[in-house]
């Protein structure tokens, strides 16, 4: 037999425990942490009674009742067979991959049942980023919302999954037919404006000088020319196409974060909306303030479990007037706030100043509801308990992560820019990279009204009106050039451009009709203005966009309420079946949080299921011990294990 380790040596306890445990009486109230099951493991005496199996030890419980050769049992069960060493091929004979990826994780022959427990030293979190299907988590160690809810079906279910390296989940015609109708939902509130044609001129021009470039090149004998060239060349490429995974960002976050929230203030509700939050694992709390995310940088660990990023996207946010929902007015307001220039452009540093004063005038009347969109496949919602209070959850995490980033408790009102550039961190981005040409003619076709005014105000080096951004840039001054005009034919900026010296390879300059040729909705001529075709003194980086997004989830601060709800929703037909109203309760959300994270820093173990029809669903099913030996079985064995726990904390252990 091969003994696990433990914190008490486990073979000396078992022996002990096997001769003495029956003969005695058990007497302490009051024990905590006990009987370890894998390397350095301990598990809490909270362990023994969860909320789907409420087995409680009694003081004084007698344990007669238990034969020798049931403790034998149990302590048999906790133990591996010594004379089977698990190859790769050792597990084919399983059904599917999942159980052959968790038995081979577990190194178990495949002719045993699973263990209720892991019996490796890598606690959930860390196996999650350390081993998933889906390489990105890998990249960059995270969880989502959903990921928090491990009581929504069966917690032992997700811990399988977790250490069979979360196979990646085979797309179901009903989720497919879910994702068209949230994308049906988002598109009718905010509508869709197509970039890749335009995106796709601009790479064919860019492909096109490169290729003269290179041929250019190769007509030079001369290395040190060549070496100047081969160094403008590689400029022209960052230009163009450069810090790809930063531009993926700067189209999330402008469109979720700032867009998204000026349409929530200007018309009272808005769809997908992007939150975020950082988990503190050992101390089951989110982190509030910039110096927990600072202290926590000293951790040098890529996987660090005291500030662990969270994501989430809320479905459905609205700004209404409960007493009257048909009440208006706040929007008039804010409507009549928006100064626009001859050309529609906002001033976005006016708008927000100029909006304040009327938040807080009706931060008494109006207030943000938080909603979550479940489609269904037929005309009723989930009868499983668990499935709803999951949801109800899930709608008080994203309600949490507004008020962090809305500075609810009024903490730190700059916490969500500081929090946005420790996502970046997390994801190992940089937020002072500029956003190449390509991505910021998108964002300026998709978002002209929003953005146009701040970028002529970074290309002057204007302030923006955020003494947090603005004193940062002042004081790191960017070196590099940042043209769009070495891009773009303009003949007001012509002259400009060869005094610089910025085309002396002879770049193929691109004719903005030939972009209002690919949109004809569209003249780029209104954004691509000599303003923006110069030498930028601050570059459009995610800093910027950090700093803008921070602002606009401050301005929730006063009018976070209390309501949250869930739509169900039929997926084919978009008929609402029903609307599910909850209550915000933050002390219910805090032992929420306390038990998810003890699920995944592995402080206690995974509780499953007391309803075995979920079973018939299960990919770990046919080797689970629970429909397979009956949970009567298993609360026997927790029984049994709590009497075990006693004892080692007994005098008689002693």
């Amino acid at each position: 037999m091969t003994i696990i380790p433990t914190n008490k040596g486990y073979w000396t306890v078992a022996r002990r425990v096997y001769s003495n445990v029956s003969k005695h009486t058990i007497s302490k109230p009051e024990l905590s942490s006990t009987f370890g099951i894998h390397q350095d493991r301990v598990i809490s005496n909270d362990e023994l009674t969860t909320e789907e199996s409420p087995i409680e030890l009694k003081p004084n419980m007698k344990i007669s009742s238990h034969s020798n050769e049931d403790i034998r049992s149990l302590l048999k069960s906790f133990i591996l067979p010594h004379n089977h060493i698990c190859q790769a091929d050792d597990t084919t004979d399983l059904e599917n991959n999942a159980l052959q990826k968790l038995y081979f994780n577990w190194k178990l022959p495949s002719s045993s049942s699973l263990p209720l427990h892991s019996n490796i030293s890598i606690d959930p979190y860390e196996f999650f980023a350390t081993n998933n299907d889906e390489n990105s988590y890998i990249a960059n160690p995270r969880l989502s919302v959903t990921r928090l809810l491990t009581t929504s079906w069966c917690e032992l279910r997700d811990y399988y999954t977790v250490y069979a390296g979360s196979p990646l989940t085979q797309v179901t015609q009903q989720m497919k037919l879910g994702s068209q109708h949230h994308i049906r939902l988002e598109t009718e509130k905010h509508a869709v404006i197509e970039t890749e044609t335009v995106a796709q001129v601009l790479k064919n021009h860019y492909n096109l000088n490169k290729d003269l470039i290179y041929d250019l090149i190769e007509q030079i004998e001369d290395e040190e020319t060549i070496s100047i060239y081969e160094q403008k060349l590689e400029e022209f490429n960052a230009f163009m196409t450069g810090n790809v995974e930063e531009g993926k960002i700067v189209k999330e976050w402008s469109d979720q974060i700032i867009n998204r929230l000026f349409v929530l203030f200007i018309t009272g509700e808005a769809r997908e909306i992007l939150v975020h939050g950082f988990l503190n694992l050992r101390e089951r709390r989110f982190l509030s303030n910039r110096q927990d995310l600072r202290y926590n940088e000293l951790v040098n660990s890529r996987i660090n479990e005291n500030k662990v990023l969270v994501s989430g996207i809320i479905d459905h946010v609205e700004l209404y007037n409960p007493s009257d929902s048909s009440d208006l007015s706040l929007f008039d307001k804010i409507n009549d706030c928006i100064t626009e220039n001859p050309d529609d452009n906002i001033d976005l540093t006016n708008f927000i100043e100029k909006i304040v004063p009327i938040l807080e005038d009706n931060k008494s009347k109006y207030e943000i509801k938080v909603s979550d969109v479940k489609t269904r496949s037929q005309n009723y919602i989930p009868y499983h308990e668990s499935v709803l209070l999951a949801a109800k959850y899930q709608t008080f995490y994203y309600r949490k992560m507004l008020g962090l980033l809305s500075n609810e408790d009024q903490n730190d009102p700059e916490f969500a820019y500081f929090s946005l550039l420790e996502n970046l961190r997390a994801r190992n981005l940089d937020p002072d990279k500029p956003i190449n040409f390509i991505t910021l003619v998108e964002i300026l076709r998709k978002y002209k009204q929003l953005l146009y005014s701040d970028f002529v105000k970074l290309s002057r080096g204007e302030s923006i009106g955020f003494s947090p951004f603005d004193e940062y840039v002042q004081e790191n001054q960017y070196n590099e050039s940042y043209n769009p005009g070495s891009i773009i034919q303009n003949e007001e900026v012509e002259m400009e451009v060869d005094m610089e010296g910025n085309d002396f390879l002879s770049y193929k300059k691109l004719d903005i009709d030939e972009l209002n040729n690919a949109d004809k909705e569209f003249d780029f001529h209104k954004v691509l203005t000599p303003e923006l075709l110069r030498n930028w003194k601050i570059p459009p980086t995610l800093r910027y966009f950090a700093a803008r997004g921070s602002q606009f989830y401050h301005l929730l601060q006063n009018h976070l309420g209390s309501k949250t709800s869930i739509e169900y929703h039929n997926g084919k037909t978009g008929k609402v079946i029903q609307i599910k109203k909850h209550e915000y309760d933050e002390e219910i959300l805090s032992q929420q949080i306390a038990y998810t994270s003890t699920f995944w820093d592995g402080e206690r173990l995974p509780s499953p299921t007391k309803n075995l029809d979920k079973c018939k669903y299960c990919m770990f099913s046919s080797k689970c011990l629970i429909p397979n030996s009956g949970f009567t079985e298993y609360e026997n064995k927790k029984l049994l294990g709590s009497t075990i726990s006693h004892f080692l904390h007994s005098d008689y252990a002693n």
